[in-house]
């Protein structure tokens, strides 16, 4: 968590972030989805734009950018 707050912090992510750590609200969304971390991404309308499941090095870049595009809009 520790990790996930300072990203955010460090990037002035300007959107409400949830966080689950207990993994409750991703199961209710994708059934049998237990993969950590496991991010969704919501518009302005509350629209699913985009999933992303599990990490490896340099995703944070590719969803810093998503993010920003999709603010942009």
């Amino acid at each position: 968590m520790d990790k996930v707050n300072q990203f955010f912090v460090e990037n002035s992510i300007p959107f409400p972030v949830l966080v689950d750590p207990s993994g409750n609200t991703v199961s209710k969304l994708i059934p049998g989805g237990d993969t950590v971390p496991y991010s969704i991404i919501v518009n302005r309308n509350g629209e699913i734009v985009s999933r992303h499941s599990g990490y490896k090095s340099g995703d944070e870049e590719s969803l810093k950018k998503e993010l920003l595009e999709l603010q942009s809009k």
